[in-house]
C-alpha cells in the first residue's frame, strides 16, 4: 500500500501532462504485481485523474501569480493599462478636434 501511495504522488507531481493513459498503464501496473484489487481499477484511474487536474490548476494558478508579480516588479503595463491609455488618449483628440 505504500507503494501506491509513492505512485501516486509521483504520478501526481510530476506526469500530470502525460494524461489519461499514463495513469491507466500506472494501475494496470500495479494490478499485476497484485498491490490493487482488479474491481478498483475504473475507480483509483478517477481518483488519480481527478488529482492530477487539481494539481494542474493549483500550479497554474501559482505560474500565473508569479508571472503577475514578476510584470508588476518590472512595470510592464498590462492589457487594462494599455486599454485605459487608449481611452484617455481618444477623450483627449475629442476635445482636440474640437477647438
Amino acid at each position: 500500500m505504500i507503494d501506491l501511495f509513492k505512485k501516486g504522488v509521483f504520478l501526481g507531481i510530476g506526469l500530470f501532462e502525460e494524461g489519461r493513459e499514463k495513469v491507466e498503464a500506472l494501475v494496470d501496473d500495479l494490478i499485476k504485481a497484485g498491490e490493487l484489487a482488479k474491481e478498483k481499477r475504473a475507480e483509483t484511474i478517477d481518483k488519480y485523474v481527478q488529482k492530477i487536474k487539481e494539481q494542474e490548476k493549483v500550479i497554474s494558478e501559482k505560474i500565473n501569480n508569479e508571472i503577475k508579480k514578476a510584470i508588476e516588479k518590472l512595470g510592464i503595463p498590462t492589457k487594462q493599462d494599455v486599454e485605459k491609455l487608449t481611452q484617455e488618449i481618444e477623450k483627449l483628440k475629442k476635445k482636440l478636434e474640437k477647438k
